[in-house]
């Protein structure tokens, strides 16, 4: 599922936990600049938890102009990678339009 527009953390909290699909990709958009009171660690709190209940979910996408890492960020997602997800960073939405066959079919 593609997720290519900003979507609010409790939007994204809504869905993440009324969603009944084992979904096997997800590709979210943080916008560092709207999201600015809540980090991308809440985010990937909230897709770690779905992959408890659901463990489906094969790859994370997050898009984004910023790419590093925080620890804690660090530390989720190598609890994603533990749970099987494998987490990709692209810097920016328009290489979603160029690789997103790949990123979807791969």
């Amino acid at each position: 599922m593609l997720l290519n527009f900003d979507i609010y953390l409790p939007s994204f909290i809504y869905f993440i936990d009324n969603c009944k699909a084992d979904l096997k990709k997800l590709i979210i958009y943080i916008n560092p600049y709207r999201n600015y009171k809540n980090s991308r660690n809440d985010y990937l709190i909230h897709v770690s938890n779905y992959q408890k209940v659901h463990n489906s979910l094969n790859l994370l996408g997050i898009t984004g102009n910023n790419t590093e890492i925080t620890k804690k960020e660090s530390e989720i997602i190598d609890l994603l990678k533990n749970q099987g997800v494998g987490v990709n960073f692209i810097k920016d939405r328009t290489e979603i339009r160029t690789s997103s066959s790949s990123f979807f079919f791969n």
